[in-house]
């Protein structure tokens, strides 16, 4: 992968689901410390435009990505 450094210059921000992170194995690790606050996602991609709408579609894309990842308390009701 690359350095870190200044936004951009060695990244392209993508949501759960469109970039090379294991989300899986992140929420995992994340479980194993025993936190159980909240999760931000922040949409930065441009895959989905800049409007309300785009954000909002990059949301749900985001959702259904993460949530199968996530323990039973923490996933939508059926």
């Amino acid at each position: 992968m690359g350095v870190f450094a200044a936004p951009l210059e060695w990244h392209q921000p993508r949501i759960p689901g469109f970039g090379e992170m294991d989300w899986g194995r992140f929420i995992g690790a994340v479980m194993e410390t025993s936190y159980r606050g909240p999760i931000c996602v922040e949409v930065e991609d441009d895959t989905f435009g800049k409007t309300l709408a785009g954000r909002q579609r990059a949301l749900k894309v985001a959702r259904n990505v993460l949530e199968p990842h996530l323990p039973p308390e923490f996933r939508r009701p059926p």
